[in-house]
C-alpha cells in the first residue's frame, strides 16, 4: 500500500480559526480525543496491466503508453519520445513551449519561484519520501510546484535524468504536480506532468546539502485527482503548462530564495546571545520581553526559548491531547504549509517565522509522556523538534488580569503562562480557558506582542504578519 500526498499550499497570512476547546479552571474540557486525521488514505500500486481482469475497457490492448480507461498505466516512452493518445511519438511543435502531438499550444509557460523548500521524510510522509515545493508569491493567491519522489517505488535517489512520460499520480515514482490560484479555500486547478524529464544535478541527502537541477521538455496537463484512489485524469479541453528549462536550486531542510537563489536553513544568527535577548525590559505582559525558559521537546531535548532570538517572529500554540479543535487547526496549518509543520516549511511560507507547539495534557487530561508527545506530533504532521510538553503536576499560580490580586492554579502550560501572561479573567467563581491558545512574540528581542485573550479581535495569522512586516 502507498500513501499519496495531494496537497495545496497557502500563505499563513490568510488563515483564520474560530474553533476552540474550552476548559474551566484547568480541567479536562470536552475530553474529545479526535483521531480522525491520524492516517492518510492509501492507494494500491498498480502493475502495467492493472488489476481489473475481465473488464475489456480496462485492458492495455492497443495502448503503448499512458493510462487506459481505468487510469492504470500501460507503459512509458523512452528515448525522448512523448506519449500522445496511447502512442509513443516524436515531440511536435518545433519549440520547447509546445507539447508534442496534437495537444495544441501551451496555455501557460514557465514558473517563477519566490520561495523553495526541499525535505527528506517530512513528518506527514511515508518512509523514503522526498518533496520539493516552490511558491510563486509570498501571499495568496499563489501557484505552487512540487517534485515528489517515492524512493521505494522507483523515484529518484540521486543525480541523474528521469523520465516522467505517461505519469499517473496513483503510481508515479517521480511525480511533478502544480496548482494555481491557491487561497485559504483551496486551489482552482491541479496539473500533473506526463511529458519530458527532470535533470537532477545535485541530490543532497543531509540537511544543508543542495537539491539542484532543471526540467527538460516538461509539460503539465490539467487533471482531476480521485481523493480515494489518487488516479489522475486529464481534463478534456483543459490547460497545458510548459516548464521546459525551469531550474530549481535550494538546500535540503531549508527554505527561502527564488530560482537560482538557494534557500538557507533559517536558523537564528550565530551571534544571537540567549542570555541578553530582551535586555532590561523583561516581563510577563504585552510590551515586555519574555524571559528565557526551556521546555522538553518530543525528542527529549531541552530547548531554550531564546535560542530563537534574532528571528522575525515566534508563534507559540498551546494544545491538548483531548482537544479536537486543536487537531483541526494543526491539520489546516499543515495543509497550508505543504503537508507538515516543520522549521523548513514555516521558513518557506513566512521567512523568519519560528513555532513552538506546546502540549499541556494528554487525551485523559494527564501529564503527557515523551511517547505521547511523539505520537501526537506524528499524527498531527508536526516536526517533533518543535513540539513540546508543559505540565507541572504540583500546580502553578498564574495571576489573573481581572480581578487584580487573584490567581488560578494550573498544571498545564505552567511554564509558558508563568513567563507569558495569558490575560485570563474570572467569570463569576470560575476561569475559562480555550485551546488552542496562541501567542506571538517579536523574534528580535522576544517582545510579547499578542495573545488570544489579550486581543480577541484578531487571529494569530494577522498578528504574525504584523510582526513580520514590522508593524
Amino acid at each position: 500500500m502507498r500513501t499519496r500526498h495531494l496537497i495545496s499550499i497557502f500563505a499563513i497570512a490568510t488563515m483564520a480559526f474560530s474553533s476552540a476547546c474550552v476548559s474551566s479552571g484547568g480541567g479536562d474540557g470536552d475530553n474529545n480525543n479526535n483521531n480522525n486525521n491520524n492516517s492518510m488514505p492509501t492507494a494500491d500500486a498498480v502493475g502495467s496491466q492493472g488489476d481489473t481482469a475481465g473488464n475489456t475497457e480496462c485492458t492495455c490492448d492497443g495502448i503503448e503508453c499512458g493510462p487506459n480507461a481505468c487510469g492504470d498505466i500501460c507503459g512509458t516512452c523512452t528515448g525522448g519520445l512523448v506519449c500522445e493518445a496511447g502512442t509513443c511519438s516524436e515531440p511536435g511543435g518545433g519549440n520547447n513551449n509546445t507539447p508534442g502531438g496534437n495537444t495544441g499550444d501551451c496555455g501557460k509557460t514557465g514558473f517563477n519561484a519566490v520561495n523553495q523548500v526541499a525535505e527528506h521524510d517530512p513528518a506527514d510522509a511515508p518512509p523514503n519520501f522526498f518533496r520539493y515545493v516552490a511558491f510563486d508569491a509570498e501571499a495568496p493567491p499563489t501557484s505552487q510546484l512540487q517534485i515528489q519522489s517515492y524512493l521505494d517505488f522507483g523515484g529518484p535517489k540521486g543525480a541523474g535524468t528521469y523520465d516522467v512520460a505517461g505519469s499517473n499520480f496513483a503510481d508515479c515514482g517521480l511525480c511533478l504536480l502544480a496548482h494555481t490560484n491557491c487561497t485559504q479555500n483551496g486551489c482552482e486547478k491541479a496539473f500533473l506532468a506526463d511529458e519530458g524529464s527532470v535533470v537532477i544535478d545535485e541530490f543532497g541527502q543531509m540537511s544543508g546539502e543542495n537539491f539542484k537541477g532543471s526540467f527538460k521538455g516538461v509539460v503539465f496537463k490539467e487533471v482531476t485527482i480521485d481523493p480515494e484512489s489518487y488516479k489522475s485524469t486529464v481534463v478534456p479541453g483543459g490547460e497545458t503548462w510548459c516548464m521546459d528549462g525551469y531550474e530549481f536550486n535550494t538546500q535540503i531542510g531549508g527554505g527561502g530564495g527564488g530560482n537560482n537563489n538557494p534557500g538557507g536553513g533559517g536558523n537564528a544568527p550565530a551571534d544571537a546571545d540567549p542570555a541578553v535577548c530582551g535586555g532590561d525590559n523583561i516581563g510577563t505582559m504585552v510590551g515586555s520581553s519574555v524571559g528565557n525558559f526551556k521546555l522538553q521537546n518530543c525528542n527529549g531535548e531541552w530547548v531554550n526559548l531564546h535560542s530563537d532570538c534574532g528571528s522575525k517572529a515566534v508563534h507559540i500554540m498551546g494544545t491538548a491531547g483531548w482537544c479536537g479543535a486543536c487537531t483541526t487547526t494543526l491539520n489546516q496549518l499543515a495543509g497550508q504549509l505543504g503537508g507538515s509543520i516543520s522549521p523548513a516549511s514555516l521558513e518557506a511560507a513566512t521567512p523568519g517565522l519560528k513555532m513552538w507547539v506546546v502540549i499541556s495534557e494528554d487525551n485523559s487530561g494527564g501529564v503527557p509522556t515523551l511517547d505521547f508527545c511523539k505520537a501526537y506530533a506524528q499524527s498531527r504532521k508536526i516536526d517533533p523538534s518543535i513540539t513540546f510538553i508543559d505540565n507541572n503536576p504540583a500546580g502553578t499560580q498564574i495571576p489573573l488580569v481581572e480581578p487584580e490580586g487573584y490567581a488560578v492554579e494550573l498544571n498545564g502550560f505552567a511554564t509558558i503562562y508563568s513567563y507569558i501572561n495569558p490575560y485570563l479573567k474570572a467569570q463569576g467563581n470560575s476561569v475559562s480557558m480555550g485551546v488552542p491558545w496562541n501567542a506571538v512574540l517579536k523574534g528580535a528581542n522576544m517582545e510579547y506582542y499578542w495573545s488570544d485573550y489579550y486581543d480577541a479581535s484578531k487571529y494569530f495569522p494577522q498578528a504574525i504578519q504584523e510582526v513580520v512586516n514590522g508593524q
